[in-house]
């Protein structure tokens, strides 16, 4: 077809290693070096199907774009509206780039909580009480923030994409692959939990019945999945 491959550029990944063997590849005297993680479009990919690296590494990006603006985060020429805009602008998208396609666990949730709390403590300040200044309570954060915790806005965000996925033709390969479940056996020990076992869990939460004919309907499902996600309390920490 008049292709060539960039010998330099161009790695590969065995899903999943069986062998823990990292020896480069060769073939018609190129070598192709072979990784057990890359980079695709802006999101880490393992060789092991393990979401905790890139979760990782989105935290981290937003914790080094948070430090670059602690500077009008702290600044009191600044209004608490504009410093929330440029935390919802800013960050927010940093921090939840394709989180739609997370599964969320006690040690995600935590970690991702204890970033948004780290911002909401800097916009907001410390608190005056007898003379004495202390750091607010979680409670207080969230009573001054009035809008939906990082974590019920990934939940959000997944039930939308959910919703997305099942109204495409049935032979839409997203689809094929999002409900249809791989061959083979799982490995013994715990395993780990699937999407969309995590995803369901959240429409028992908001007692859906019958989501799938109530998905249909993209404005009834957006009200009663989608924005009820971002109020529902019972999803934290679920």
């Amino acid at each position: 077809m008049g292709l060539t491959i960039n010998e330099d550029k161009t790695k590969f990944m065995e899903v999943p290693s069986s062998t823990g063997n990292y020896a480069p590849f060769r073939i018609n005297g190129h070598t192709f070096e072979r990784v057990s993680e890359f980079k695709y479009l802006g999101i880490i990919i393992n060789n092991q199907n393990m979401l905790k690296a890139e979760i990782n590494n989105r935290i981290k990006s937003a914790n080094k774009y948070f430090f670059e603006l602690k500077k009008q985060f702290r600044s009191r020429l600044v209004s608490r509206r504009t410093k929330m805009r440029l935390y919802k602008t800013l960050i927010m998208p940093l921090l939840l780039y394709a989180s739609e396609t997370w599964t969320l666990n006690v040690d995600v949730q935590r970690a991702l909580e204890t970033f948004e709390r780290k911002v909401l403590r800097t916009i907001f300040g410390p608190v005056q009480e007898q003379g004495c200044w202390r750091t607010r309570y979680n409670f207080e954060l969230y009573r001054l923030y009035k809008e939906p915790q990082v974590t019920q806005i990934i939940r959000s965000n997944r039930l939308r994409w959910l919703g997305h996925v099942w109204r495409t033709p049935k032979n839409n390969p997203t689809r094929l692959h999002t409900f249809e479940y791989p061959r083979g056996a799982r490995a013994q020990s715990r395993p780990s939990t699937r999407w969309l076992d995590d995803t369901e869990n959240d429409i028992k939460i908001l007692k859906i019945k019958n989501w799938q004919r109530v998905d249909l309907d993209r404005l009834s499902w957006k009200k009663c999945a989608v924005e009820a996600a971002k109020t529902c309390n019972r999803l934290l920490r679920s």
